[in-house]
This record gives C-alpha cells, sequence and structure tokens, in this order.
C-alpha cells in the first residue's frame, strides 16, 4: 500500500474538522473504503444504495483499488493470546528485522517506529509455546540486537469496530445492517476445536480472497453454496476466523498512525479502560503486563489532533504517564503483510 506520485490530494470532511486525503478518485473513494470497513463482502449495489451513489462508480472506484492492492479483504483468524514485541535493532538492520518477524504467521501487526523501539508488535503464540518463542526465536531474529516482551491480558477494542469518521450514522448502519456475517467481541480461544478438511479449505481460501463468491467457495470445497454460507457463519461467529478490509488509514483522511502506552493507577485502571473502549477513533488497544498498563493503536489527521488527543481527552486525566511513538511504517496489519 505504498503511496505513489498519481494519486492526487482530494479534501474530505471529518466530524473533527477537513482533512487531507490521498486518494484514487478523490473524497467518495475514502467512503467506499469506510464501507468495506464496516462489511467487506458487501456488494457494490449494497455500498452503492448504502452512500446514495451510482453503483457504476462503486464497482469501478472499488475494484480498481482491489486490483491495485490498495485494500485487500481477507479472513484473519484470533489465533493465540497476544504477546506484545518490541525491537531495538542494529544500524541499518530495521527492515531486514522488520522483513524476518512479518514473514512469521504468528505475527499479527507490525510496525516501524520512531522512540526507544525500532519495532513494535504482537505475536500470537499459546502460552504452553510462549517461552520457546520468546526465548530462542525472537531472540534469533535477524538484526536485532535487542527484544523485549510482553504478555497481553485482555483486548479492549479490535479492527472491526474501528470508525475513521467518514460516514455519517445513518450511511454506517445502513451498511452494517446487510452483513450477515458480524464478528461477535474478540475472545481468543485456545481451547476451540479442531477444523474439519472442509472447514480448513473454507478457511484457507476466504485468507486468500475474503470476496470469494459462493460460487467459488463452493466449487473449493466441494460442498454446496448453502453449506458454504452457514460454515462461514459459523465459523465467524464461533470467533474461528474474522472477515477484514485492510487498507491505509491515510486513505480515508489519517495520514498518521501513533501507539501510546499508558501506565495508569490501579484504581483507574477500570474507569480507563471502559473510556478506551468507547472511543471510535482507537483501531485496537489492549491491557498489558509491563510498564504500561494499555498499549493504544490510533490513527489521526495530523500531529494537532494528537496534541488534542494528549490534552483533552477525558482518559488523559486519570492516566500516570504516556509514552507515544509514530509510526513510520507498517510492516504488517491484520496478519495482512506490506512492503517495507
Amino acid at each position: 500500500m505504498s503511496s505513489t506520485s498519481h494519486d492526487p490530494v482530494a479534501e474530505i470532511r471529518h466530524p473533527h474538522g477537513s482533512r487531507l486525503v490521498q486518494s484514487t478518485d478523490g473524497p467518495d473513494t475514502a467512503r467506499i473504503l469506510a464501507a468495506l470497513q464496516i462489511h467487506p463482502r458487501a456488494s457494490w449495489p449494497q455500498i452503492a444504495e448504502a452512500l446514495g451513489m451510482h453503483e457504476r462508480t462503486v464497482a469501478r472506484r472499488a475494484q480498481d483499488m482491489i486490483d491495485r492492492g490498495l485494500v485487500r479483504v481477507a479472513a484473519v483468524s484470533a489465533g493465540a493470546p497476544g504477546t506484545i514485541i518490541e525491537v531495538e535493532t542494529e544500524r541499518g538492520a530495521v527492515r531486514m528485522a522488520a522483513k524476518a518477524l512479518a514473514n512469521r504467521p504468528d505475527v499479527s501487526w507490525l510496525h516501524l517506529t520512531t522512540g526507544r523501539s525500532d519495532l513494535l508488535g504482537e505475536v500470537t503464540v499459546p502460552d504452553v509455546g510462549l517461552a520457546e518463542v520468546v526465548i530462542d526465536e525472537l531472540q534469533a531474529i535477524p538484526g536485532a540486537r535487542r527484544v523485549r516482551t510482553n504478555p497481553s491480558l485482555d483486548y479492549l477494542r479490535v479492527a472491526k469496530d474501528w470508525d475513521p469518521g467518514v460516514l455519517t450514522q445513518a450511511e454506517s448502519v445502513s451498511i452494517a445492517e446487510q452483513n450477515e456475517f458480524v464478528t461477535p467481541a474478540y475472545e481468543v480461544r485456545p481451547d476451540a476445536p479442531a477444523l474439519d478438511p472442509v472447514d480448513e479449505k473454507l478457511c484457507a481460501e476466504l485468507t486468500r480472497s475474503g470476496r470469494a463468491t459462493f460460487v467459488d467457495l463452493s466449487r473449493t470445497t466441494g460442498v454446496s453454496e448453502s453449506t458454504v454460507r452457514r460454515r462461514m457463519a459459523k465459523l465467524v461467529a464461533g470467533g474461528h476466523i474474522a472477515i477484514r478490509a485492510v487498507f491505509a488509514p491515510r486513505r480515508v483522511g489519517l495520514p498518521m498512525t501513533v501507539v501510546m502506552r499508558l501506565s495508569v493507577p490501579p484504581r483507574h485502571l477500570t474507569q480507563v479502560s471502559r473510556l478506551v473502549a468507547a472511543e471510535s477513533r482507537i483501531r485496537n488497544a489492549m491491557l498489558t503486563t509491563g510498564q504500561f498498563d494499555i498499549l493504544i493503536q490510533l490513527d489521526v489527521a495530523s500531529r494537532a489532533d494528537l496534541r488534542d488527543v494528549l490534552a483533552k481527552h477525558p482518559m488523559m486525566k486519570h492516566i500516570d504517564h504516556v509514552e507515544t511513538a509514530v509510526v513510520l511504517r507498517s510492516a504488517k496489519r491484520s496478519r495482512i503483510q506490506f512492503e517495507v
């Protein structure tokens, strides 16, 4: 999802003011992406109706973005419990270490950042295997000089609930009501039963192409379309997979991603957790072990917007210390890899 010199800059309106967004076709492109964020498998007619746009316009712009890799729709698995990883690299070795980590299927997200760590991400590993991964595998990442890890305790927000603020409430509700594959609240299920061969094929195909038609999925799995639909609904409802539309936040007017780590007094932890969970601008957040209690990924339009969050957000009056790092580049988001 690297930017290209051919993308014009178009102004779009957010609840918190005007924003500049790089888009292939202007502000309507951002609205289509926001619709896919809510309902990744929505048909072009469904999106057109919800947004009041012409069906051919939606189809042309959306398909162009998919063909160019500017948005990727895929099934992702909840996997095992998460552990935050921070990596300091040798001089000149950041990209090498980032590629090595991003290649790991158990790494769910990974950013190149400013601040004390060159790389910040999450690895999902069952507790029974955590020691081997931390002691042996992560310490051997090429180019890594120091690796720190802190297991997470709970998820306060996940990507499916992120709202970039592009659509009206009515538009968001309209597109959400058409989504029959809504992922429930995030819950890691390490004791979930193993999938049968048909479900494994279905998950594999949806991981490759989250917008694969029921006809294609039926052909791949060897079962009927109605069976595919029923099994897919069960996989999503059971938390085995979630369908995600992944794209650069700058394409919806939010070019700056920051990672905030909060130190919260124990007496305020429940209150701050609720404030974080209710903040739709936060892409994801989790309770963690270690020096900080909460880790947040937040997309903002500018440094001024970040300043306002730090100065004015209600959660800040209950926080002892906050450490903020700016994401320079993402090597992985929602288990989807990008060039670094």
